[in-house]
């Protein structure tokens, strides 16, 4: 129980530590799956990768509550941690042989077309991102594929960016500020276009870091492009309280 409320505080090594002991009295998956979570967010991410596979295996013959639920975020949760780890042709195989869940599918769905970016395979990649957007036309990475210009060099370029803007989201949900702000940097330096929401995920870097000059900077600018994100304008206003602005 202190474990599960140092993960919401957030303190990961604290409740790693616990839930290393709480596996010692009594081992169980949903256990397992929180120390998986903490490796995640300590950027331990091969103890963690091993940690996923060893449940997916385990999970199927367990009588633990929730256990679909489990089976669905341990999909998504190793894939991430494939490509996180810069193995995009793992994870296309491991795909290939891996009947995907139902609750996970919108995830590994998003997790192949970046895989078959970062391998390369950009027409593939383009097949799978309409394919998406078909499927799962709310999320907001298959939404992109509407405003995606014609296959050739500028194609290429959008889809690279698509998957580093993607990939510094996935950095930020495992708290890993530093990697997910070098990541937007370089999407940027690929030529498209800034949106308000990869300045919003830059802001949170900046605010993580505690860079407030550079936060105000992100988020004026996002500001501009998206002046009725209410998001946006919480953080503006309390960024400006914080440092004595109006």
């Amino acid at each position: 129980s202190l474990a599960m409320v140092e993960l919401r505080v957030p303190e990961f090594a604290s409740a790693l530590a616990n839930l290393q002991k709480a596996e010692s009295l009594k081992p169980n998956p949903g256990t397992s799956f929180n120390i998986a979570l903490c490796l995640m967010n300590l950027a331990r991410f091969d103890e963690a990768s091993a940690r996923v596979e060893q449940l997916m295996k385990e999970l199927p013959a367990s009588d633990v509550q929730e256990k679909e639920k489990l089976q669905d975020l341990c999909q998504t949760i190793y894939g991430q941690t494939l490509l996180l780890r810069g193995q995009p042709k793992a994870l296309l195989a491991w795909m290939k042989k891996t009947p995907g869940r139902p609750g996970a599918a919108g995830d590994l769905a998003v997790l192949r077309v970046q895989a078959l970016v970062e391998t390369g395979e950009f027409s593939s990649a383009k097949t799978a991102l309409m394919e998406g957007a078909k499927l799962y036309p709310d999320r907001p990475f298959f939404k992109a594929a509407a405003t995606l210009p014609a296959p050739g060099k500028e194609s290429k370029a959008r889809l690279r960016q698509l998957d580093l803007q993607t990939t510094a989201e996935m950095w930020a949900s495992f708290g890993q500020w530093q990697t997910c702000l070098d990541t937007l940097v370089k999407a940027e330096s690929l030529g498209a276009p800034e949106d308000a929401d990869m300045l919003l995920l830059k802001a949170n870097a900046f605010d993580q870091l505690d860079r407030p000059e550079d936060n105000l900077r992100a988020l004026r600018a996002a500001q501009k492009l998206a002046p009725a994100n209410a998001t946006l304008q919480n953080n503006l206003g309390y960024l400006l309280l914080d440092h004595g602005g109006d």
